[in-house]
């Protein structure tokens, strides 16, 4: 088992956003995050270069979860199979366990790790599996 294990996973845009114009600027292939339309403007003059740019990210999980009529959409059942598992099979196994959630405001913290009435979080699913599996001991 790893040390460290790194997720991310794209929410689709909000009202305000939606509102302002915003859309959405990253793209998920396999394990790689990929932000695309960054402007390079590194010359002091002003002048900067305003080629598109894409920068590309690797992590253990990347998640979409923009529309849930997209085939690669992630739902919140299918980020627990992934990370809540993992950490109810550690914490059985002795492992000592931590799971958070970090990340600029409003980017979908708060909806992965504890969800919605209809859309049970991270969090609850565990304490759910923590009762069905006494061994595990979530401190």
């Amino acid at each position: 088992m790893a040390n460290v294990r790194v997720a991310v996973r794209v929410r689709p845009l909000s009202q305000r956003e939606t509102k302002e114009g915003g859309r959405i600027i990253v793209e998920i292939d396999g394990k790689v995050a990929k932000i695309r339309n960054l402007k390079v403007d590194s010359r002091s003059d002003g002048f900067g270069d305003t080629r598109e740019k894409v920068v590309a990210f690797g992590f253990d999980y990347c998640y979409w979860s923009v529309n849930p009529e997209d085939p690669q959409y992630a739902s919140q059942d299918v980020v627990f199979q992934d990370l809540g598992t993992e950490v109810l099979n550690g914490a059985a196994k002795g492992y000592n366990i931590c799971l958070f959630a970090y990340g600029q405001t409003g980017s979908g913290k708060t909806y992965t790790m504890l969800g919605t009435p209809a859309s049970v979080g991270l969090t609850p699913r565990i304490c759910e599996g923590e009762r069905m599996c006494p061994a595990a001991i979530l401190l």
